[in-house]
């Protein structure tokens, strides 16, 4: 007798301990996030590059202080922050390319135009503590 009183209360519990734990189809979505750094002396557009071929819906990417000499472009449909670290970051390309061009309609200015950092295709992207030259 005392043995189906230890199975039924063994079972009682176990029904109660799965009750408590949510079906695993409750948990919400989970959106992936990457974060890339440049060193000074680094590439920008490498990690933009880096971070648009990643599977992460959203990316930072971090900039050591220093001189870029660099012109960017971000085309990524992904949500992106590029964000400067440090006293002084500054983008200056020595050049623009004259290849790299971006148009300008509804702009008010000639088209096409050249630009230090060109933002394309709805590209989900903010900018902050960095001095674009």
């Amino acid at each position: 007798m005392e043995t189906k009183n230890r199975t039924r209360r063994a079972a009682a519990l176990r029904r109660a301990v799965q009750a408590a734990r949510p079906p695993i189809d409750v948990l919400e979505p989970r959106l992936l996030f990457a974060v890339f750094n440049v060193a000074a002396g680094g590439s920008i557009q490498t990690a933009i590059n880096s971070a648009a071929a990643s599977p992460d819906s959203s990316s930072t990417i971090n900039v050591a202080a220093g001189t870029y000499a660099e012109q960017l472009t971000i085309t990524s449909p992904k949500t992106l922050s590029i964000t400067g670290v440090g006293p002084t970051t500054i983008i200056k390309p020595t050049s623009l390319n004259p290849a790299i061009t971006f148009p300008t309609t509804g702009l008010g200015g000639s088209s096409p135009h050249q630009s230090v950092v060109g933002v394309l295709d709805n590209a989900n992207v903010t900018i902050s503590s960095l001095k674009i030259d």
